[in-house]
């Protein structure tokens, strides 16, 4: 969830391409997080990421919305490695975050953070 959060708020401002700008990230590709430590060894993480609505304007506002969805299991899908699966055995344990997040730069506002206030 937190890997997924990073991306598309870009707390250090940072991002190629969009850090030190007015511009708004896109989402990041979807991701398997494997080689978990301890119990969670077995697990497998997948992270999604949908824009809603976004990017749009508000006055001269740029806004983004994204939802991040963080769904680990320790049965993945065979090939892909991703969770969540629609066919597992006996055993399957998943658990499920969802985070709904938004971004506000204002392009008149002080470089490099554009910060909506």
């Amino acid at each position: 969830m937190e890997w997924g959060a990073w991306q598309v708020l870009d707390p250090n401002n940072n991002l190629p391409g969009f850090g030190g700008t007015a511009n708004l990230p896109p989402c990041p590709a979807s991701i398997n997080l494997t080689g978990l430590g301890g119990s969670l060894s077995s697990f497998t993480v997948t992270v999604t990421c949908s824009a809603i609505n976004a990017p749009t304007t508000e006055g001269n506002r740029n806004i983004g919305a994204y939802q991040i969805i963080a769904t680990a299991c320790n049965q993945p899908v065979v090939g892909p490695g991703t969770c969540p699966n629609p066919t597992p055995t006996a055993g399957y344990v998943e658990r499920q975050l969802q985070a709904m997040l938004t971004k506000c730069k204002d392009p008149t506002a002080a470089s490099p953070r554009f910060a909506c206030g």
